[in-house]
């Protein structure tokens, strides 16, 4: 039994905590106690409630009560950032407020925020609302209609990509060119794994989330068709294993792929094994505890954050330098070969809705990012709307067709016409 549970009985909510909770991916856990774990597809959950202190513990039993909806019907990230802006909000509040949280307490909340936190107060809005809604206490109904009144400023979407930023924003040409080069070059000199230089092709040929690649399996790769089926994610499914999304691999990569796996194969993995096994890409393995068994469906597989941060790690050993950073080696993370694809896509004049489909979106509202104009974009119509007006601007000069062929001419050849 939960510790703060029992040390603040007398706030005691009249309906008690269940004994047990399933997610919506399935998994279980009983809530009264301090720390919450369960496991949601590659993801691992874990919410932490002993770190509240300063009166905050009062709290505790409300805010769980807050959270259970929320673990029941949403993916595990979503409920851990619900549980995340509360504790921030009690962090920057310090001592804890005298009674109920109040209108006061959180206008003053906002006014602490930076300007790279003023999502915070979106997200906090969101559990606040369902904790009023349940007539929970220690939150004045009256924060409700302030928070619904107050306007919430999101984060920016997409401005990485819109501003072309050279630390998180999609790579220049010159930049991918290098990086492509100096991974082959690395891994031909024994630098970087096998798994390490798949995952850079299959980032590059796919642009999927490295959750997406962190749910791969062994059979997703079809060798007769060079096919890839890519688990999606954020399709509010039980999990990142309900659907897919088919990519061609180039012959190159796989060849490296098909001999991937048949090492992994003749090492013991199954077919159904993770594509990229924990044990293989965290060979000291992890801290955490192990919460699947051998006959769960993700069992084996790395974590994304896992599969993120060795990937960066290894990555920036390696790493080219850039122009854009006073040649400083380009910082690497998996999103930017994601918002790279896309980009791509945009600038070799794929439409809105193909680069949606590619990139696993359910509708456009975050793909214009990618077709603003960048100056590969702009260059392109240049080009196609100067052809196009090209008679029309002669026929303004009063040019004649001899006249037209002659420039024309000097303009390929680069030599006066005689």
């Amino acid at each position: 039994m939960s510790q703060i549970t029992e040390r603040f009985s007398p706030n005691a909510l009249a309906v008690a905590l269940p004994k047990r909770v399933f997610t919506r991916s399935g998994c279980s856990f009983d809530p009264r106690e301090d720390v919450w774990m369960w496991v949601d597809g590659p993801y691992n959950a874990r919410i932490d409630f002993c770190h509240y202190s300063n009166g905050f513990e009062a709290y505790v039993l409300s805010l769980k009560h807050a959270l259970l909806p929320f673990v029941k019907g949403h993916s595990s990230l979503y409920v851990i950032n619900l549980a995340a802006a509360f504790s921030h909000f009690a962090a920057a509040m310090g001592d804890c407020p005298e009674g109920a949280i109040s209108v006061r307490h959180i206008s003053s909340y906002a006014a602490k925020l930076g300007a790279h936190e003023v999502g915070r107060l979106g997200t906090l809005n969101c559990l606040l609302q369902k904790w009023i809604a349940l007539e929970l206490p220690n939150v004045e109904p009256g924060c409700s209609t302030y928070l619904a009144e107050k306007r919430k400023h999101g984060n920016k979407k997409g401005e990485a990509v819109r501003t072309r930023n050279p630390v998180e924003g999609p790579l220049s040409e010159d930049e991918y060119t290098a990086l492509y080069s100096a991974v082959n070059a690395a891994y031909g000199r024994g630098e970087l794994p096998l798994w390490l230089l798949l995952l850079v092709r299959l980032l590059l040929a796919c642009g999927g989330r490295i959750s997406q690649y962190a749910s791969l399996k062994l059979c997703d790769f079809d060798s007769n068709k060079s096919e890839l089926s890519l688990p999606q994610a954020k399709t509010g499914e039980i999990h990142m294993r309900s659907s897919f999304l088919l990519f061609a691999i180039s012959p190159q990569t796989a060849r490296l792929v098909i001999d991937y796996v048949n090492s992994l194969r003749a090492e013991g993995y199954s077919e159904y094994a993770a594509f990229f096994p924990e044990d293989l890409v965290m060979p000291r393995g992890t801290r955490k505890k192990q919460l699947r068994g051998v006959d769960h469906l993700f069992y084996g597989h790395c974590a994304p954050r896992n599969l993120s941060n060795r990937f960066s790690i290894l990555m920036a050993e390696i790493a080219p330098p850039t122009s854009r950073l006073d040649f400083a080696p380009i910082p690497v993370t998996s999103r930017r070969f994601r918002y790279t694809f896309g980009t791509r896509l945009a600038e070799e004049g794929a439409s809105k809705v193909v680069i949606a489909n590619r990139l696993g979106h359910a509708d456009l509202q975050h793909v214009d990012v990618y077709v603003a104009a960048s100056p590969k974009i702009i260059e392109n119509i240049d080009r196609a709307i100067g052809a196009l007006l090209a008679p029309l601007a002669w026929a303004f000069r009063g040019a004649g067709c001899g006249e037209r062929r002659a420039q024309q001419s000097q303009r390929c050849t680069g030599q006066p016409h005689y």
